[in-house]
């Protein structure tokens, strides 16, 4: 089936918040820290975390501290892990806009241990590409990530269309850097245009 929508050709979506739901969310790294003792602006050493690469929690704390992260805290982390699932209308919908001819897309700032993610649920085999901070060094809304991912699925930004729940990460990002944009906002949607309350609006809303 071709694109009804035949100014776009790529839609790309934020992960977490938008297609992975955290049941059991702990806020990891800052509890992790806490504990642990470090003294750290958590605002900077989150910002280091989703730029950089790492094997898993233990080898960011070994590798950034010196020190052994405590088994608890590792059995934290992997109950957080356990708790993901995807939200109502994912797959229908990735697999929807996949069937219309879309290239579809994930561009998130995570740390690198979150990865596994995506795998475990399935979505490495619903998109054609995924753009994670870690693996380029650079976050959301900074300008070099979205065009990272234009390039990546051979787009214009013009032509993409970035789905996510952080209004000034996801929607105001990608608007400054050429591309459309939805807010996906599951509590407080307040009707506009550029709102959705779930994905399953998303393939009428855009006329996907």
């Amino acid at each position: 089936m071709g694109k009804k929508n035949e100014h776009l050709d790529t839609i790309f979506f934020d992960l977490f918040g938008t297609l992975i739901n955290i049941k059991k969310s702990h806020n990891f790294y800052g509890l992790m820290l806490s504990e642990m003792g470090i003294l750290k602006n958590l605002n900077e050493e989150k910002e280091f975390v989703l730029k950089h690469n790492f094997d898993s929690v233990e080898d960011y704390f070994f590798k950034r501290f010196g020190r052994v992260l405590n088994k608890r805290l590792v059995d934290e982390f992997n109950c957080e892990i356990e708790s993901l699932s995807l939200y109502s209308g994912v797959e229908d919908v990735l697999t929807q806009l996949k069937g219309n001819g879309y290239k579809v897309g994930i561009i998130s700032n995570l740390a690198s241990p979150y990865k596994v993610a995506v795998e475990k649920l399935g979505l490495d085999k619903l998109v054609d590409d995924c753009i994670f901070s870690c693996d380029e060094g650079v976050i959301k809304p900074e300008f070099e990530i979205y065009k990272i991912a234009c390039d990546r699925l051979n787009s214009e930004p013009i032509k993409c269309l970035m789905v996510g729940d952080s209004f000034t990460s996801d929607y105001v990002g990608a608007e400054r850097a050429g591309m459309h944009s939805i807010h996906v906002d599951r509590g407080f949607n307040l009707g506009f245009d550029y709102q959705i309350s779930k994905l399953e609006q998303l393939i009428d809303k855009f006329n996907l």
